[in-house]
């Protein structure tokens, strides 16, 4: 059984951009059905020619908006739900590949991780650098193809 059931995929109006940084971040949210279980897959588009040593702040602060959206969507129950899993997505197409070794939040911790790892709270984001693949291997629809094409060769759309 696929974790994710794709026909399930609806987007979801909502976006978890702060005002002053939607010249450099786009964000799409996705409500989808994951393993018979609501999730959301939450997807940044990162804007950025460089790679963010902090961006799992950013997306620590989206996932948390996330889920107290949820909750307050919530009716007003004496029980309330399970927190849905959030999936983040990172697609980057900085000049060089994104370290591999920065995939973690605990990446970014120094001292003693391990001893201090019930403490701390980890996750990971999948990754999509597009530094990794040639014009050619980059696949999808043609709008997608397109994008990825554009965000890769930081070519830019001037509106007139």
């Amino acid at each position: 059984m696929a974790l994710i059931e794709p026909s399930s995929l609806e987007i979801c109006k909502d976006s978890f951009i702060e005002k002053e940084l939607e010249d450099y971040f786009s964000d799409m949210l996705y409500k989808v059905r994951l393993s018979e279980t609501p999730g959301y897959l939450y997807v940044l588009f990162e804007h950025k020619s460089y790679d963010d040593k902090y961006l799992h702040l950013q997306l620590l602060e989206y996932m948390l908006k996330i889920w107290r959206l949820f909750l307050k969507q919530q009716p007003k129950k004496k029980k309330k739900p399970p927190l849905p899993i959030v999936l983040p997505l990172l697609i980057y197409h900085g000049e060089r590949p994104w370290p591999k070794e920065r995939i973690r939040f605990s990446s970014l911790m120094s001292g003693p991780v391990a001893s201090f790892s019930a403490y701390i709270p980890d996750f990971s984001f999948r990754l999509h650098d597009l530094t990794g693949f040639t014009d050619d291997e980059i696949r999808g629809t043609i709008m997608g193809r397109v994008m990825q094409l554009l965000f890769k060769h930081k070519l830019e759309v001037n509106e007139t």
